[in-house]
């Protein structure tokens, strides 16, 4: 409920106009991207509104502008992982701006951050589950290798075998390519 306040009096647009007129201040992408997290979680609506808002290009911006930065790494994935949640077209407009891509170099950058490996393969698993385009589009990306790195090297860790097997399994039900790239 509070988030679909926070949404309905455009508290969107406003955390990406902060977003956009703080582009080299990682402290504003971390609390930009974990707000735009939040309201896209709470519902399909909130995440299209994030979506309408420029989210997804904005986070992108800001996963690009910090790649070694952990903090804006983590929550950017997150936002990512939730608006493509939303619904077929939110995950349709993350994996068209380049989602998949940016997902794919967080997870790159940071691969003995278990956390970041989760929140990584959790977007990638939630872009490529919407459509065969999308699963294409994530393979394309390089998300298979990805995800295999993830899970060879966090052998122990619950949550990136766990969200690391759902990003295998949803891109390989992509198509039949899909499922050879993950083979």
């Amino acid at each position: 409920a509070c988030a679909q306040a926070v949404a309905d009096a455009g508290g969107a647009v406003a955390v990406v106009a902060a977003l956009q007129a703080h582009p080299n201040v990682a402290g504003v992408q971390v609390l930009g991207c974990t707000a735009l997290s939040r309201i896209a979680a709470s519902s399909t609506a909130c995440a299209q509104t994030v979506a309408n808002a420029g989210g997804v290009l904005t986070v992108l911006a800001a996963l690009q502008a910090h790649p070694s930065d952990l903090n804006v790494q983590w929550n950017g994935c997150a936002a990512l992982s939730r608006i493509a949640a939303g619904s077929t077209a939110c995950a349709q407009a993350v994996a068209d701006a380049g989602g998949a891509v940016a997902v794919v170099a967080a997870l790159q950058a940071h691969p003995n951050v278990a956390g970041v490996q989760v929140l990584g393969c959790t977007a990638l698993s939630r872009i490529a589950a919407s459509s065969t385009a999308c699963a294409q589009t994530v393979a394309n990306a390089g998300g298979v290798l990805t995800v295999l790195a993830a899970l060879q090297a966090h052998p122990s860790d619950l949550n990136v075998q766990w969200n690391g097997c759902a990003a295998l399994s949803r891109i390989a039900a992509g198509s039949t390519a899909c499922a050879q790239a993950v083979a």
